[in-house]
């Protein structure tokens, strides 16, 4: 994790995980696990001004693959297969604003933009949704306005 604070008022934030996962069961030794992504990162700039703040998030995840069913009949007659299709990697950029003591000191409006570039996101099928062998599709963008008093 890298933070910055270049100037005042403004925060920077980089951060990354990599992970190489093993399954180390009897005959899975050469499996990818699943539901395990290898590189995960985030980033953050975010500035903070008398009345209103600011930021912008990013987040990557990794491609995953599904959950290895023993149980499966494959089309040779051998059994055991991924119960889904293995899903991409994916960035979501997210942008918050929120402007304080608009109205009256503590009251605030907050506008939040989830997966601004309106990128198609898919996550991993479990075993409760085997229907979704291509992933079960996450959010397009999506917006949130909020009203509030802090008190």
């Amino acid at each position: 994790t890298l933070q910055l604070k270049p100037l005042k008022g403004i925060k920077l934030e980089l951060s990354g995980t990599y992970q190489e996962t093993e399954d180390k069961m009897p005959g899975n030794e050469d499996l990818d696990v699943a539901y395990s992504p290898c590189f995960l990162g985030y980033v953050k700039a975010s500035w903070e001004g008398k009345n209103m703040t600011g930021a912008l998030m990013g987040t990557y995840v990794d491609s995953m693959n599904t959950y290895w069913d023993e149980t499966i009949l494959n089309h040779d007659r051998s059994f055991g297969n991924r119960i889904g299709r293995e899903v991409p990697g994916y960035f979501k950029l997210t942008a918050n604003l929120r402007l304080k003591d608009i109205f009256l000191d503590g009251t605030f409006i907050n506008f939040r933009v989830t997966n601004v570039l309106d990128k198609e996101i898919y996550y991993p099928t479990f075993t409760n949704t085997p229907w979704a062998d291509l992933g079960t599709i996450g959010r397009a963008r999506s917006w949130l306005l909020s009203v509030g008093y802090k008190f």
